[in-house]
This record gives structure tokens, C-alpha cells and sequence, in this order.
């Protein structure tokens, strides 16, 4: 792929000329780089529900570095949904979420299972 540069000369007369650009790999400079991993603190498990194809539900809250996340999953690696809250009242906020979504499954033929 090439790009179509336009310069200006002294004379405000305009030349085209093409470049290719260099490719450059910048594996050297991650070893240098030494980020943290993202912090998650599971908070709650809210509730969970098993569906028609009897896979359990299980909606979580968790602390992150932007806020209150409320997440519906299958399992850690299979997550459903999610949702970041922010605020002063993010947790009220989560909580009611949570809670109409449960009640909107379970009127879906969800079944609700002891946590």
C-alpha cells in the first residue's frame, strides 16, 4: 500500500510524490513496557439462573478501575454481558439492573437457582 504525499514548495507551487512505508515491528520496545495487569475484585454474585439449554447463568458485580461492572455470564472466559456504572450511586444503579434482568429471564422460562 502506498500513500499519495502533497509538499509544498517556497513558491506555494504543489509536487506529488509517493512513499512506501517502512514496516516496523516494535517487539523491542514491549520488554521495556511493564503495565500492570488490569485489577478485577469479584464483588458479588447476584444470582443465576438456568436456561432451556441448562447452562447455568450467573450474573456477577465486580470492582474494576473505572468503576462498578455488572457482568452476565456462562463462566469467567464466556461472558454474555456487561455493563460499567460510574458514579456516586453505582452501586443502586448495578443492583437495579441486576435485578431486572433476573426478573426478565425469568419470565423468559429462566428458572432461578439458589447462589
Amino acid at each position: 500500500m502506498w500513500a499519495l504525499i502533497i509538499c509544498e514548495t517556497l513558491e506555494g507551487a504543489s509536487k506529488t510524490s509517493r512513499s512506501f512505508p517502512m514496516l516496523q515491528t516494535l517487539d523491542w520496545f514491549r520488554r521495556f513496557l511493564h503495565l500492570p495487569e488490569p485489577r478485577i475484585e469479584h464483588l458479588a454474585t447476584l444470582w443465576t439462573v438456568r436456561g432451556p439449554s441448562n447452562r447455568d447463568l450467573t450474573c456477577c458485580a465486580y470492582k474494576v478501575q473505572t468503576g462498578l461492572e455488572l457482568r452476565v455470564e456462562y463462566g469467567p472466559e464466556d461472558i454474555v454481558a456487561s455493563q460499567l456504572f460510574q458514579g456516586r450511586d453505582a452501586d443502586e444503579r448495578l443492583c437495579e439492573k441486576a435485578d431486572v434482568g433476573r426478573l426478565t429471564l425469568i419470565a423468559t422460562g429462566f428458572r432461578e437457582i439458589a447462589t
